[in-house]
């Protein structure tokens, strides 16, 4: 009985008792989850790459850091299939000029950015956005550095297409990377031509117009670099207030939710206690085929259960007891009938019991002669029955 105690303290908890109500309901909304992402997922175009690249899906009640990270890689994955597409695109001018140099830039971006994939999948989305950065940065030095004439008015163009590496950092890094990359691409710019031959044609533009040249690329990064900024930045915080409204939500379903499961509780537990009173005043009075009619739902059940346990005891008990008073009372005629016989010689007339004592009475005068004579059943009295007992008893 004591090691019955806890288990009947944890049934009056209403919380451990839906306990298992959460854990089913909780895996129906996975269920429910899995079936809408893959619902979602065989509907868009991405699938696939996404499944390949991509870190995988969280459940719904996952934390807003995980469900974030599962968005920044989504976005990291589109972002390199964009950029690995790019590079594909100009690659076959690449191998049909005879100078390979612009073939080897954009075979940089391309192992880059085949590396940093693997990071994302892992899960490491900073990895491989550094990664990626990187590999354009380099693409776009090398191109510049590597070729054979020198720096020329051409090339100044190419200083424009470091802006891919702002927009790239601004949008899988912090958004304040994008002021680091953009003043790395100005540095990159000024030495660059500060530093490299020259072209007589830009010897001559720098000379007449030095200012111009430099102020065109730096312009251009600042410019990026800042409204690259200010739209991100302003995306995050929408973003977090969306995701602070949903915890909000959140929470206040779980408090509805909590207070029903009181409600419910206390509901049974009412209910319990009014029933377990009813079959103890049934009992009382005498009745001791009453029983608790609680089911596992209710918080009570336990205690229910030990307490029809405890009256189908009590019933057998009574049962015996009765059964037992009216074996002595049997035996008690069973003594006068017999002593009558003999101090009177008068015939043995014997009743059925319904004891143990009729099995009894059967072996002892069974098959008797003489002047013990027993009686015929007769079927056709209401009073009672009589039984002869030479013959077997029903």
């Amino acid at each position: 009985m004591e090691n019955n105690i806890p288990d009947l303290l944890n049934a009056l908890n209403p919380d451990n008792n839906s306990r298992k109500k959460d854990e089913l309901r909780n895996r129906n909304s996975s269920d429910a989850w899995t079936l809408e992402q893959g619902s979602e997922e065989r509907s868009g175009p991405l699938k696939l790459w996404y499944r390949l690249t991509a870190p995988p899906a969280v459940l719904p009640h996952a934390t807003f850091q995980q469900r974030e990270l599962v968005r920044r890689g989504r976005l990291t994955s589109a972002t390199l299939l964009a950029v690995i597409l790019l590079d594909l695109v100009v690659m076959p001018g690449a191998l049909s000029d005879s100078n390979q140099t612009i073939f080897l830039a954009l075979l940089i971006p391309l192992c880059a950015d085949g590396l940093a994939l693997v990071l994302n999948r892992l899960g490491k989305i900073n990895a491989a956005g550094v990664l990626a950065l990187l590999g354009i940065e380099a693409s776009i030095v090398f191109s510049i550095v590597a070729s054979p004439d020198g720096l020329t008015t051409y090339s100044l163009a190419q200083y424009d297409l470091l802006i891919q590496a702002e927009l790239v950092a601004v949008a899988l890094l912090a958004p304040i990377s994008v002021f680091i990359i953009a003043a790395l691409n100005i540095v990159i710019t000024i030495a660059s031509i500060v530093f490299l031959p020259h072209s007589a044609e830009l010897t001559h533009a720098l000379a007449t117009n030095g200012y111009s040249v430099f102020m065109r690329p730096t312009v251009l990064q600042i410019m990026v670099a800042v409204v690259t900024y200010l739209l991100v930045t302003s995306t995050h915080q929408a973003i977090k207030r969306a995701g602070q409204v949903e915890a909000v939500a959140v929470l206040e379903q779980r408090e509805i939710e909590r207070q029903q499961r009181e409600i419910e509780g206390r509901r049974q537990l009412d209910e319990g206690i009014q029933q377990i009173l009813q079959t103890h005043v049934q009992v009382a009075n005498g009745d001791f085929s009453a029983r608790v009619p609680l089911k596992q739902e209710n918080i009570l059940w336990q205690i229910g259960y030990s307490l029809n346990n405890l009256l189908s005891r009590l019933q057998r008990l009574s049962q015996a007891e009765q059964e037992l008073q009216r074996a002595k009372v049997a035996t008690t005629r069973l003594v006068e009938t017999v002593h009558e016989a003999r101090t009177g010689h008068a015939p043995v007339h014997f009743s059925r019991t319904n004891t143990h004592l009729d099995a009894l009475i059967l072996e002892i005068f069974g098959g008797t002669s003489g002047n013990v004579t027993a009686l015929r059943e007769n079927q056709s009295t209401e009073q009672g029955r009589r039984i002869n007992l030479r013959e077997p008893m029903q």
